[in-house]
């Protein structure tokens, strides 16, 4: 996928779709990859509905075991994102993403957060707190080669404190310092966590750094969602929200 710019990678993937369409059988495994591709850019930009719907497809196809685990996995995590939280979908998600080793181990670090939700969700936000800490300590182990994965996590512990505890932003910063360092390759998480320091600084009254951080957000987010999004709309609310207070 096309990071810096997704609504072109949708147009790539279902050119591709099209083109495998008129040359190979349904359920050829090369129309379930370029299935699971589309529901991929579905689930980018939060249409879960879609993203669900090309996967459930991508499933139908003859995948080699290593391509079906991969689409039942994204089909798990969807399954928590549409709010729909089930023990067994979060805890089979985490057993699965221990058996795949993925390019920046994404569906790992996603299962980590469905489960760390889960125990927020149940009342266990210390509990999902130990967690998170217990999976960065084993990426910790060898910080050069896990940056990307220790910054998601960084990210998912930012989300369980509390405003008004100050590791929440000691946490955020980590998190930004390891991700400006690999942004060509996590853009969107880049964004995210800018947001997340915005937010902060602005419920702590903190204008300045709350709108830097919310610009960048919306500078990096205006390059890969469609016009319109619910995440560019969001994004420059809380800037006119700053604004409104200078």
């Amino acid at each position: 996928m096309r990071i810096t710019n997704w609504k072109e990678a949708l147009k790539n993937y279902n050119l591709a779709y099209e083109i495998k369409k008129k040359e190979l059988y349904p359920n050829h495994r090369k129309i379930g990859r370029a299935l699971n591709c589309i529901g991929n850019y579905y689930k980018v930009i939060e249409d879960y509905v879609q993203a669900m719907k090309f996967y459930e497809d991508a499933l139908q196809c003859q995948n080699d075991p290593c391509a079906q685990a991969i689409i039942q996995l994204n089909i798990c995590i969807i399954h928590p994102m549409n709010k729909n939280y089930d023990k067994h979908y979060c805890h089979a998600t985490f057993e699965w993403s221990k058996r795949i080793l993925l390019n920046g181990d994404h569906i790992r670090i996603q299962s980590i957060k469905l489960l760390a939700d889960l125990y927020n969700k149940q009342g266990k936000k210390q509990k999902a707190i130990d967690f998170c800490y217990e999976e960065l300590s084993l990426y910790e182990k060898e910080p050069s080669e896990n940056e990307i994965s220790m910054a998601n996590i960084l990210m998912i512990i930012g989300e369980l404190y509390e405003d008004s505890n100050d590791q929440k932003i000691q946490v955020l910063d980590k998190a930004l310092s390891l991700l400006k360092k690999n942004m060509h390759i996590q853009y969107a998480t880049t964004a995210k966590c800018c947001f997340m320091i915005a937010e902060y600084y602005h419920k702590q009254n903190i204008s300045k750094k709350a709108f830097d951080h919310a610009m960048r957000a919306l500078e990096i987010r205006r390059k890969i969602y469609p016009d319109n999004h619910s995440i560019l709309i969001e994004t420059q609310t809380l800037i006119d929200t700053i604004k409104s207070l200078k």
